[in-house]
């Protein structure tokens, strides 16, 4: 059992570890059964649409950094991600540099024409060459929302923060401290699509 537990450390059957995840991706993720170092602090899902499809384009806003190969940010803006449902067409936003993250929702301000001028005309494709994948996403929550904007809180559970109000339990969901997206190909090969920290 020692032994199982070094090589799986995260003791879960699933990936229900009680973190609640983004609050935008509600209804469009499932569980991932026997998943390997899944920390305490983190939010991990496969990406399913409404009508149960698990297979998707990504379409987004960025580079791709040339090292890593990874989605990074351009000069101009954050990156912007969103999946494609291959049997419909519908898209899903996976993550919005200007709205979600920790930066985002308490300490970035970005202009309308930031927001705004972000054409998704880019596809990702992994080495392989494939554009189609199953899609796994992880939140990890490190800071303590309420403590530390306290005497931002009021009465009916709002925060203002930067001209904004907010839900604050959106705003706690919404404002993880690092984000990442994997996408699997057909052959099994798992691929980082993008890996920020955001806080």
């Amino acid at each position: 059992m020692k032994l199982f537990n070094f090589l799986n450390p995260s003791k879960h059957k699933d990936t229900d570890n009680g973190v609640v995840g983004p609050t935008y991706l509600e209804g469009y993720t499932k569980n991932i059964q026997r998943p390997k170092w899944l920390k305490k602090n983190e939010w991990r899902r496969r990406l399913v649409s409404k009508s149960g499809n698990e297979w998707f384009r990504l379409r987004y806003y960025g580079n791709i950094h040339g090292d890593y190969k990874l989605i990074v940010r351009t000069d101009f803006a954050p990156i912007k991600i969103v999946a494609v449902d291959i049997d419909s067409n519908k898209e899903i936003l996976l993550f919005d540099g200007c709205l979600h993250g920790y930066d985002a929702i308490f300490c970035d301000n970005f202009s309308e024409e930031q927001i705004e001028n972000r054409p998704l005309g880019n596809i990702f494709i992994d080495k392989d060459g494939y554009e189609i994948f199953q899609i796994e996403l992880s939140a990890y929550y490190n800071g303590n929302i309420e403590e530390e904007f306290k005497d931002e809180i009021n009465s009916t559970n709002t925060i203002e923060v930067q001209g904004k109000i907010l839900n604050l339990e959106t705003a706690k969901r919404d404002g993880y401290d690092y984000f990442a997206i994997h996408a699997i190909n057909k052959n099994n090969r798992k691929t980082e699509v993008m890996s920020e920290e955001l806080a």
